[in-house]
């Protein structure tokens, strides 16, 4: 198998795992958030001699309206009242620097996500409409910099984020039927 052919594969694999944020998913719902997935991503990508560093991308969940998504009316007015979150992508060195986004698995395109199907040699399209993008050399350090994050939220911040995700995932389960 071709080198380019095997890194699809890769990114095919992880994208296909659902995207959910675990910690507040409910029922049988499962799947991974784009931190785990790009986790996943960077081990296989090393794995087949491609060295991958992190970075984590900032972004307001409502803003991906921009981008095409079409949240109906409750998950939006929930999105917008998010503050800043960070999403995880991973940044492939093969031949030249690359941004590899791994986020929406197939069935959300139905609502607009932008699915990426990479083809191994140019960038994919970013899952979110970045504000700030912050450089991370290992998957340790992107660890400690939303350890640093989670541990300056307020307790409202806290339940805001708590309710958007509970009303996300349901949607996204629901997207998925």
């Amino acid at each position: 198998m071709a080198v380019n052919q095997a890194l699809q594969k890769l990114h095919r694999e992880v994208r296909d795992i659902p995207f959910i944020i675990p910690y507040f998913a409910t029922g049988k719902a499962t799947g991974e958030s784009c931190t785990e997935k790009h986790r996943h991503l960077g081990v296989s990508l090393r794995s087949v001699g491609v060295s991958v560093q992190y970075a984590s991308v900032g972004f307001r969940w409502h803003e991906l309206e921009n981008i095409g998504v079409r949240y109906p009316r409750s998950v939006l007015h929930l999105a917008e009242t998010v503050p800043k979150s960070y999403h995880l992508i991973c940044k492939a060195y093969h031949d030249h620097p690359l941004i590899v986004d791994a986020t929406w698995d197939a069935p959300l395109a139905a609502a607009g996500f932008p699915v990426n199907d990479w083809d191994g040699v140019s960038d994919c399209a970013l899952a979110v409409l970045p504000h700030d993008i912050i450089p991370h050399q290992t998957f340790a350090e992107r660890e400690r910099f939303t350890k640093r994050l989670r541990a300056a939220y307020s307790h409202d911040e806290v339940m805001v984020r708590a309710r958007f995700y509970c009303a996300l995932n349901e949607w996204l389960v629901d997207l998925r039927r």
